[in-house]
């Protein structure tokens, strides 16, 4: 006799991440945009509505960082802002290889990021305006949820054109925390460029460290070059820590009054610095001659660029090599463009380090081209790349 066995066919395998793969039944994946930073961002469209959406999926994916993803999305989520990024939903793909697949959907903003525009060159006075009084307007709203964004940057902030002009949107909630949250105190969590100095020793945070961050990216967008650079990531940090700006007034003569607003919200303690977003944005509308507005949308508001002096050269090279030479007086080497790199360091490792820097008149008169320092320096701690 014949035993006859009862064979279900094979269940089929849940699709990998691919072209055609739809999620959740609502999404379905067709080619990816950008990669880096520990993660990978498609463009996606929603089936039903033809609806173009961004599908954005971590690297490497364990436990932890699932719980810290959804925790950005919904801090992200939480905001509702015309310059914060929009976060429509949030889901789990079971993959093919059984590993669960955490992925965020958010708005699809095409266009470029604001370090590639700042990466082509000088920007117009009255556009660098607009884009700061635009992430204000995002931040003003971050604050109002008493979050801390912590690593507002160039290549946080993503423009885009429509009819009104340039439209400036805030990005990446994934380092963020709660106002006056400890649990990362002794820690330096972000990117060196451009932390507060309070962030550069792991101390605490409170919204005024945002503001400081956009005073950097002002800086940067009025000026060309940043205000502390070095080959070297712990000593950035330390120079960050330790140091004081170049005043954009040096560099900048012909915009007084802008310049003071940035130094404000670059003043070295927190205490010295705009009290809000919100006393930041609209001291910058007064002083391009705008009353406050809801937006900080400026295209209307700026119909010309801030006029630069008759006799400044806007030569690049020339321009660059004048600033070059003021910030070498402070010891302070500059190079082209710096990687942004996110570290994590103790706070007694990094406090001495700025003390010795301090001491020592801003280290060593140049930089070396390793990541690593040429002489033992006070750090001992490891150095953790995120």
């Amino acid at each position: 006799m014949t035993d006859h066995v009862s064979r279900r066919p094979p269940a089929t395998a849940p699709p990998a991440i691919g072209p055609g793969v739809v999620l959740g039944g609502k999404y379905r994946l067709e080619a990816t945009i950008a990669h880096g930073g520990g993660a990978k961002v498609w463009r996606a469209v929603h089936v039903t509505l033809n609806q173009p959406v961004a599908v954005k999926f971590l690297d490497g994916v364990h436990a932890t960082r699932t719980e810290s993803f959804l925790r950005e999305a919904k801090v992200a989520a939480s905001v509702r802002n015309n310059h914060v990024v929009d976060i429509i939903d949030f889901g789990i793909l079971e993959t093919a290889a059984h590993e669960p697949e955490p992925y965020m959907v958010m708005a699809l903003l095409e266009g470029e990021a604001l370090d590639t525009r700042i990466g082509r060159g000088a920007m117009p006075d009255a556009l660098a305006v607009s884009i700061g009084l635009q992430v204000l307007s995002g931040l003003e709203a971050v604050h109002r949820a008493s979050i801390v964004h912590r690593d507002v940057k160039p290549a946080n902030i993503f423009l885009t054109d429509d009819d009104e002009g340039v439209l400036a949107t805030l990005l990446d909630f994934g380092i963020s925390q709660e106002a006056d949250d400890a649990n990362d105190a002794h820690l330096v969590i972000g990117t060196p460029e451009y932390m507060s100095p309070e962030q550069a020793l792991g101390a605490p945070l409170d919204l005024r460290s945002d503001l400081y961050s956009l005073g950097v990216v002002l800086y940067e967008m009025l000026t060309g070059v940043l205000p502390f650079e070095h080959d070297d990531p712990r000593k950035l940090v330390a120079l960050v820590a330790a140091a004081q700006a170049m005043p954009l007034g040096e560099l900048r003569p012909d915009i007084p009054e802008i310049a003071r607003i940035v130094e404000r919200a670059m003043h070295h303690g927190a205490e010295g610095r705009w009290s809000s977003a919100r006393e930041m944005r609209h001291a910058l509308l007064d002083v391009v001659g705008r009353g406050p507005d809801a937006t900080g949308r400026t295209s209307s508001l700026l119909p010309e660029p801030l006029a630069p002096p008759p006799e400044r050269d806007t030569t690049p090279n020339v321009l660059h090599d004048a600033v070059t030479t003021k910030l070498t007086r402070l010891g302070i080497p500059t190079r082209a463009r710096a990687t942004p790199v996110v570290l994590a360091l103790s706070l007694l490792a990094i406090t001495a380090m700025a003390l010795g820097w301090a001491a020592t008149g801003a280290g060593e008169p140049t930089a070396s081209a390793s990541s690593r320092p040429s002489a033992p320096r006070p750090i001992t701690a490891p150095e953790s790349v995120v």
